[in-house]
């Protein structure tokens, strides 16, 4: 019963992580190199207005630098990422007298981007255009998700909307096009409504610089580095890594449980395994002179190997069926803590069965080549 419920939980713990991994990520995350860009601390000092500003004319520079690598494809930059998370979260609304109306669960992720962010991670257009090389200061990008919460059943390209931004003040945006949702907190996150903002017209004085890279990631990230550094901009690489890597962290718990559980059905196994072993092994101990006036009499081995398999058969259904009606009753309980999604084939069930029917076969093996060597007349003489 053990093994059964071990194997079953192993399958929906590996199955999660598939699940996870191959999930709609709405991005492609080969080859992109993402370096968190700070200012330095003698760039705090200044005001906000200045830092932002200055932020331009630093992102400039770093991309000409950067761009200059042997293995750099193209050079992009946002002030949130996928997997990265959000830098703000504000009302959005179609007029601006119910902007205060707007629930917190209702409000969007907005993230400034350089116009060829979504071509370099090959985010989907859905409807209208993205943004051009020169985008206007009142263009934005939004997701599904942030079409159905604000604009509900209607076509939101070419509609305006209204967005309150940090700074308390309030901007007016026209729709010109929507993307496919991308995952910004986790691969095990659901997507929530997010708008773009030309980075050019909203400059933030941190961002993120995403660079698409041929070859190893890791080489890559230092020449990034060192280019970073050498152009000679009052900003600082806090953190630098691979987009792959973050999908990495991001499904780290889910990793672990499908490890854990893999493991635990193993043992669960082998445990099995010593232990049917044991119990063919007092089976044949207990019965032994009773099997050899059997053999005695006239009954073939095969007859005997029948008995044994029949004892085996029943002790291994009960374990089984108990095994089944037990897991069908922790059922929410194992996808609580193992998915957090409701997810769980029948065909856990199907492995987990054949996984022990295997141990079984494995666990008779030697007991039916000692029946098979067994001597009556000399176990009736030893007796």
């Amino acid at each position: 019963m053990t093994c059964v419920l071990a194997l079953s939980a192993a399958r929906i713990a590996t199955d999660a992580l598939a699940l996870y991994r191959e999930s709609s990520k709405g991005y492609n995350a080969m080859g992109n190199v993402v370096a968190e860009i700070v200012p330095q601390p003698s760039q705090k000092e200044t005001g906000q207005q200045a830092r932002d500003a200055y932020s331009l004319i630093a992102l400039e520079q770093m991309r000409e630098s950067v761009s200059s690598l042997p293995n750099v494809v193209s050079v992009t930059a946002a002030t949130a990422v996928p997997l990265g998370g959000f830098s703000s979260l504000s009302p959005m609304a179609t007029s601006q007298a119910s902007l205060h109306q707007v629930q917190p669960e209702g409000y969007v992720a907005v993230s400034r981007v350089l116009p060829n962010y979504f071509h370099q991670l090959n985010i989907a257009l859905q409807a209208g255009r993205l943004f051009t090389s020169h985008p206007d200061i009142g263009e934005a990008v939004i997701n599904e998700e942030a079409a159905r919460v604000t604009f509900h059943q209607s076509n939101p390209v070419g509609q305006f909307a209204f967005l309150s931004l940090d700074d308390g003040s309030t901007a007016k945006v026209q729709v010109i096009g929507v993307i496919h949702g991308v995952r910004q907190e986790g691969l095990d996150k659901p997507i929530r409504p997010e708008i773009y903002l030309p980075i050019s017209a909203y400059p933030e004085g941190m961002f993120q610089l995403v660079v698409k890279v041929r070859g190893n990631e890791e080489t890559a990230g230092k020449e990034i580095l060192a280019a970073i550094k050498g152009s000679g901009v009052a900003f600082e690489v806090a953190r630098i890594t691979s987009l792959g890597q973050m999908e990495d962290a991001s499904t780290a718990t889910q990793r672990f449980n499908a490890d854990a559980a893999v493991a635990l059905g193993c043992i669960a196994l082998l445990m099995a395994g010593v232990g049917l072993t044991g119990i063919v092994a007092l089976w044949i101990d207990t019965r032994r002179r009773d099997l050899a006036i059997r053999l005695a009499l006239g009954s073939s081995r095969s007859r005997i190997l029948e008995l044994l398999g029949s004892f085996i058969g029943k002790i291994s259904l009960v374990s089984v069926l108990s095994g089944i009606v037990v897991m069908f009753m922790i059922r929410p309980f194992l996808i609580s803590i193992l998915t957090q999604k409701v997810l769980f084939e029948e065909s856990s069930v199907f492995v987990a069965c054949v996984a022990i029917v295997t141990v079984v076969g494995a666990s008779m093996s030697p007991t039916a080549i000692e029946l098979c060597r067994l001597d009556p007349a000399q176990v009736l003489k030893e007796e």
